[in-house]
């Protein structure tokens, strides 16, 4: 790997932060990653160490994020605008879902926190967090799993 290759990883511009005990989440980022051809995205669970530094050494308790949280390029983003933020990451055709960001933030919001209230009922949760495989974990920061 080159030089800048190595810079990249150690300071990548795209870093998604998932519950680390969610299925959904954890189904999505392998998801991600088999599509994600460039390597743009890289991931931390929001209860590790990383996931806790990227948010300011704040834990992640009932008022925090609900799910998903994209940091790129040193900004944070939340719910529906990190969700499409990242689909236009990946490339490809998932790129075009970055078009739902027309859609008011209100109604995307809507749909985005039903889908989190509910995820651990229609798709369950670990009582711990989920490890990767090999490949998906790969792309995680070096202390980004819980």
């Amino acid at each position: 790997m080159s030089e800048e290759g190595d810079e990249h990883k150690k300071n990548p511009s795209n870093i998604a932060l998932i519950d680390g005990e969610c299925f959904l989440c954890h189904n999505l980022t392998a998801f991600a990653v088999k599509h994600d051809k460039k390597r743009k995205l890289h991931f931390a669970t929001l209860q590790s160490p990383a996931g806790r530094r990227l948010l300011g050494g704040e834990p992640i308790g009932a008022e925090g994020p609900r799910s998903f949280l994209l940091v790129q390029n040193g900004v944070i983003y939340n719910r529906s605008g990190a969700v499409l933020r990242a689909a236009a990451a990946v490339g490809g055709w998932f790129s075009f879902l970055y078009l739902f960001i027309i859609i008011p933030a209100p109604l995307r919001n809507w749909a985005y926190d039903w889908v989190a209230r509910n995820r651990y009922r229609w798709f369950g949760k670990s009582t711990s967090c989920l490890m990767p495989g090999e490949d998906v974990k790969s792309r995680f920061l070096k202390d980004g799993l819980h």
